[in-house]
Order: structure tokens, then sequence, then C-alpha cells
């Protein structure tokens, strides 16, 4: 999904539910020189790391905001956003991109929800 009219059908599908919680918890990964990645490939990973979090965040907060009670956001992210590795640049590039629009989030939700990016170290899946 690269555009935001899924997300928004998906918050109007669930316009009734109590969001407490939002995890966003998604990631593809490629290895690889750039030069040699396919662009389909790039698209790929940041569409998901990057641009589905921002979405599926943007389409839900004003249920968020709406609540009575305090709510949650917490986005996967990954220990690698605090440095680059090479043959992972798409990969880190969305992850840091990922964390730093967590970071802001926090202080835009800071009077009804709790914003953190969670940046876990090497993972097998």
């Amino acid at each position: 999904m690269t555009t935001y009219e899924p997300y928004a059908k998906i918050a109007e599908e669930i316009k009734d539910l109590d969001i407490a919680m939002l995890y966003l918890n998604a990631g593809v990964q490629g290895y690889g020189p750039l030069e040699i990645m396919e662009p389909k490939e790039i698209q790929d990973i940041v569409t998901v790391n990057a641009l589905h979090p921002i979405y599926l965040a943007k389409a839900l907060l004003s249920q968020i905001k709406s609540r009575k009670a305090r709510s949650a956001i917490v986005l996967t992210s990954s220990g690698t956003c605090v440095r680059p590795i090479s043959g992972l640049i798409p990969y880190t590039s969305s992850k840091i991109f990922a964390s730093y629009f967590t970071r802001a989030l926090h202080w835009e939700l800071k009077d009804c929800a709790d914003v953190l990016a969670w940046e876990p170290g090497v993972t097998s899946t």
C-alpha cells in the first residue's frame, strides 16, 4: 500500500474500537550494495519501514486523541538506525526515519499518548 487511501479505509472500518495501544510492527530488509539493488526492492523496503507506520498512525490519530484515557503508540524500529551499515542502506535509512517520526509524534501527542520507538538489536525471524 503506497497511498494513504487504504489506511483511511482501515480506520473507517475500525472507527468504533477503543484504541488504547497501537503497535506499528512491520519491517522489510534487503541486503546488498545500493548500486545493484533493484528500484522495486528499495521502494518496498522504504514503503513498509517508513511509509506504512506514518500512514497508519495518521489514519488512527483521531481515535487515539479522542480517548478519555491516555493511549500508547509503539513503533518497531531497529538498533541499526543508530549507525549506518554498508549493504543495508535502504533498511537503516528507513528505520532512522521511523525512529525520528516517532520522536516527533511524541511531542505532537504529549498530552494524550505515550509514543516510543523500540530499537531492538539483531533478531532472527
